[in-house]
C-alpha cells in the first residue's frame, strides 16, 4: 500500500525570521488555522518541503525545530518564546 505524502512547512515574517515549523498532510489548511494564533500578525510567507510519508516528515520537523529554533514552536525547541 502506497503511503500518503506529507509536508514540513516553515512560516516566516517579513524580515525572513523563522516563526514556526510544522508537519501536515495539508499545509495550506494548517496555515489558515495558524491565522488564529496571537503571532499570526507577523506571518509573511510559508515555505513547504515534500516528504514521502508522515514518518519522514515528522522526523524532519523535529530535527528542524531543534536545529533552527523557530520563535513560536514550543515542542522540541529549547528556546523561549520571547527569545
Amino acid at each position: 500500500m502506497k503511503q500518503k505524502p506529507a509536508y514540513v512547512y516553515r512560516i516566516y515574517d517579513q524580515r525572513n525570521g523563522l516563526l514556526y515549523i510544522g508537519c501536515s498532510y495539508y499545509p495550506m489548511v494548517r496555515m489558515i488555522e495558524h491565522k488564529n494564533r496571537c503571532w499570526s500578525i507577523y506571518i509573511s510567507y510559508m515555505m513547504i518541503t515534500l516528504y514521502e510519508n508522515k514518518k519522514a516528515a515528522a522526523i524532519a520537523e523535529k530535527l528542524a525545530i531543534r536545529d533552527e529554533k523557530p520563535r513560536f514552536n514550543t515542542i522540541y525547541n529549547d528556546r523561549s518564546i520571547s527569545g
